[in-house]
């Protein structure tokens, strides 16, 4: 059996975290979560807790761009 859980960040979907035969994975819909596309984890909550964690970090290099 296929599972997939949303990962939202701000009420925004930004990737979803799938099991699938090998384990827990993410698909990254968010462009700034490339990098962790199809990686995988060894459950929902660590996937999200990556996801979350690699968009506050591009925010954070995004508003040093600005600045």
């Amino acid at each position: 059996m296929r599972r997939s859980i949303p990962i939202t960040d701000h009420s925004n979907l930004v990737a979803v975290a799938a099991l699938g035969r090998a384990g827990w994975y993410l698909i990254a819909l968010d462009p700034r979560l490339r990098p962790l596309h199809r990686a995988g984890f060894s459950g929902p909550a660590e996937t999200e807790r990556a996801a979350l964690h690699l968009l506050r970090r591009a925010r954070r290099q995004e508003s040093h761009a600005h600045a």
